[in-house]
């Protein structure tokens, strides 16, 4: 069986390359087959961003983000081309939710913490953190000197102004789901800020790393957006490009070393790989695995790879029919060989994982037995108990393109009729993100703290697109969020797993791993595991 399936698999890899790629993975007006699919690609992030402050009562984490190489090292100047997938839905931290979006944002937006590359909060503009209590009231220090790219100046009442705009209901932030609990922002001093949540929040502080770390200042607007990152906006032009400019008020002294970036939108991989070889570009992500020796042979070329701490998944909708019942939910989990899809279809770069927690994660729970594996003679059963198994599952563009015609592929052979339909990214996005889908291809980028990924359990999370409502794991969920301990959340998330495998709301497909491609003059590139390049230490070697 397993090797009537690689051929199957050795099939879907022959119709990508012949066909995948003739559409652009753009269109906003979706593309339905039956037999076959029309190519897709990468997909978002979402608001429900928390990170790992590994603090306890009375702990304090001070310091100043990591050291960029000395002016002598680098070559300033220079304009690099990113391209992305998709225009960003938008550049106001108030509605910023993939991946695109946040890619450009960090350009012109300074976090309040950032993240290291070893996935651990850092300061940023604000050079500490702290809570004194149980995570109920965590305190900022502010760095001095910062200003925003409008000359105003970047202060404790700059930061309360921007987070009570984030925090205003009528102002409906992406946001709003994960800072639900958050009671009051106050400028303490002026260069300190109190956050107050009603109640103890562990994963709080990963949230100053994310969108609603963002500062804005208060002219800033969607369409001429101002922060205190080290590009200011240039221009935009909607569905092509938007470029940036090098700021020389930015408060990292020398920075940045580039004079401006554009991001380009090219949704088709292999025009991206294209536009990289011939110099039109300079780095991109979202690369399809099977594309990455693609790169590692290309000696001007430089693939680099870091573990993502996000999954790739399919949300089943358990509102509607046929994933209302929970044996259509395991028979399409169960139909899906995914070892073989992996070492076929991903060059064995990938591995099948039994919960949304990723291995590089410190919440890992470690092999959720309960989990259910490969098993097509049961999932025939299934099908059969049923009366029959149909639906239709989206795929926003080209990254996740082969993946989908080899689940559709897999899924034939227990009997269960399956149209993929492709479409624009944030088109797709918004359909799952209304509930008006069966099923559908998602990555859910890395978020440094496993609380992101277990709010997307909870029935009143904006993020619940598979629409689980189970009173025990509302609780559950709560509960892993109400300490600052990370035994204590760790053991906490693996309930949280073994339920997840009892309800099955997604079929987890795999834990995520990633690379950024880049030309081999691109200096200076992080590898964080949210996947975003900060821009301020890039360097073009030319």
């Amino acid at each position: 069986m397993k090797r009537g399936l690689a051929m199957v698999l050795a099939g879907v890899l022959t119709l990508a390359a012949c066909g995948g790629d003739d559409d652009d993975g753009g269109s906003t007006s979706a593309a339905t087959t039956g037999g076959s699919a029309t190519p897709s690609d990468p997909v978002t992030t979402d608001p429900a961003t928390t990170d790992t402050a590994t603090t306890g009562s009375g702990t304090d984490s001070t310091g100043a983000p990591s050291t960029a190489p000395a002016a002598d090292d680098v070559t300033t100047g220079g304009d690099l081309k990113i391209g992305l997938i998709a225009y960003p839905e938008q550049l106001d931290p108030l509605l910023i939710f993939s991946s695109y979006g946040r890619m450009v944002a960090a350009s012109i937006y300074d976090t309040l913490l950032t993240i290291d590359e070893s996935g651990e909060l850092q300061p940023n503009l604000a050079e500490s953190y702290s809570t004194t209590d149980d995570g109920t009231t965590w305190v900022l220090t502010l760095r001095e000197g910062v200003t925003f790219q409008d000359g105003t100046p970047f202060d404790a009442a700059a930061v309360v102004a921007h987070a009570q705009r984030l925090m205003d209901p009528a102002n409906e932030c992406r946001c709003a789901g994960d800072i639900a609990g958050l009671v009051s922002a106050e400028a303490t001093g002026p260069m300190e800020v109190t956050f107050t949540l009603a109640a103890p929040s562990g994963s709080f502080p990963a949230l100053l790393a994310g969108e609603f770390g963002m500062v804005a200042a208060a002219a800033s607007t969607p369409d001429a957006p101002i922060g205190a990152g080290p590009f200011a906006f240039g221009e935009a032009r909607q569905d092509e490009s938007i470029t940036v400019t090098a700021w020389d008020g930015y408060w990292q002294e020398g920075m940045p070393y580039l004079d401006s970036i554009e991001y380009s939108i090219i949704p088709d991989v292999d025009t991206r790989i294209a536009a990289l070889q011939s110099g039109d570009l300079d780095v991109f992500n979202s690369l399809p695995y099977a594309r990455w020796p693609t790169i590692s042979d290309d000696d001007s070329l430089q693939l680099i790879e870091y573990s993502g701490l996000g999954s790739v998944t399919v949300l089943l909708n358990m509102s509607a029919p046929p994933f209302d019942d929970i044996r259509a939910r395991q028979a399409v989990v169960q139909a899906l060989d995914l070892e073989t899809l992996h070492e076929t279809l991903n060059a064995g770069r990938t591995q099948s994982a039994t919960s949304i927690f990723n291995r590089g994660t410190w919440a890992y729970p470690g092999e959720i037995e309960s989990y259910p594996t490969y098993d097509l003679e049961n999932a025939k059963q299934l099908v059969q108990e049923l009366g029959g198994l149909s639906f239709t599952v989206l795929v926003p563009g080209p990254t996740y393109y082969e993946q989908a015609i080899a689940a559709q592929a897999m899924w034939a052979e227990a009997g269960i009729e399956v149209q993929v339909e492709q479409g624009d990214a944030n088109a797709v996005v918004t359909q799952y993100r209304e509930g008006n889908y069966q099923a559908a291809f998602t990555s859910y980028s890395g978020r440094i703290d496993p609380q992101v990924f277990a709010s997307r359990y909870a029935s009143t999370s904006s993020a619940n697109y598979s629409k689980l409502n189970n009173p025990e794991m509302d609780a559950l969920v709560a509960e892993a969020d109400s300490t600052t301990d990370r035994t204590e959340r760790a053991a906490i998330y693996k309930q949280i797993a073994e339920l997840a495998a009892e309800e099955l709301p997604f079929i987890i497909v795999s834990n995520l791993n990633d690379a950024f491609v880049a030309r081999g003059d691109v200096q200076g590139i992080a590898a964080s595991p949210d996947g975003v390049i900060r821009p301020a230490g890039v360097w073009l070697d030319r």
